[in-house]
């Protein structure tokens, strides 16, 4: 059996030594990488993967409307909204939006929604571009690689004589198997960060003074009154000091009186 075995670990071992020295192999790059990436999207440019990120902040007149119009330039440009939140403070009001744009619609996009989502006043315009080309055609390699160690395992399994040999086997498989699908999962996020762009859209209202006073006041007369009820509930606790108090006035008041009335008796000599 040991002599069985013997014989598989050199041919794994060398399988293990040629794997090694792919991964130092030169990245594809020039006309090779431009031919592989002739897809039409605007995130590829002369052969390079590209993320984009934008983030818009400015204050507007009536943040509904301009809401509803982000929704609808979304839908014009197959975007969808992958979060969103509304908030409402005492002095502004306003959304957090995270739209992912597809890269091809990415500056257009952008273009309309500065022209036309009724802004007031621009606060903040940041947009992002990173090139993510090493990396990605680094972990397909890392990715083409482990799946070609795979194969060779499959390999060895088939010319596996014993329950030994198998268990060996299967325990590499599996390792491998997870190192896989942590790769193809780094490879998807990547892809979809690539196709789909994020644009983070904050903007408020402010309110007026007016708005402000009487809500800011409003809020003082709530609060005052939840204050009154929670000092009222306060005292309640202490209810039972009420007839300790009263009992024991009584009876010091009778005390100090029992004692007055025998001062006052006259002594006999």
């Amino acid at each position: 059996m040991i002599m069985r075995i013997s014989n598989l670990f050199p041919s794994i071992l060398f399988f293990l030594l040629v794997s090694c020295s792919q991964t130092d192999e030169p990245q594809i790059s020039g006309p090779a990488m431009q031919e592989k990436d002739k897809t039409g999207d605007a995130s590829i440019i002369s052969g390079k993967k590209l993320t984009k990120e934008a983030e818009i902040s400015f204050q507007t007149d009536d943040i509904e409307t301009t809401a509803i119009q982000l929704r609808l330039l979304s839908n014009a440009h197959k975007a969808y909204i992958a979060e969103e939140n509304r908030y409402e403070y005492a002095s502004d009001s306003g959304y957090h939006m995270t739209i992912r744009v597809p890269a091809t619609e990415f500056d257009k996009f952008l273009g309309e929604l500065l022209a036309g989502a009724n802004i007031s006043k621009l606060t903040n315009k940041t947009i992002r571009i990173n090139d993510v080309t090493a990396e990605f055609v680094d972990v397909e390699t890392r990715l083409r690689i482990k799946k070609e160690t795979e194969s060779h395992y499959l390999e060895l399994m088939k010319q596996a004589r014993n329950i030994t040999e198998t268990v060996a086997l299967e325990k590499q498989l599996s390792d491998l198997r997870t190192e896989i699908e942590s790769t193809e999962g780094r490879i998807k996020y990547l892809s979809s960060q690539i196709d789909y762009s994020t644009v983070r859209v904050s903007f408020s209202s402010h309110k007026g003074v007016t708005v402000r006073f009487f809500s800011q006041l409003k809020d003082a007369l709530s609060g005052g009154w939840h204050v009154f009820l929670k000092v009222l509930i306060g005292l309640t606790y202490f209810w039972v000091f009420v007839p300790v108090f009263f009992i024991g006035r009584f009876l010091y008041l009778r005390i100090r009186r029992s004692r007055r009335n025998k001062n006052s008796i006259p002594k006999i000599n």
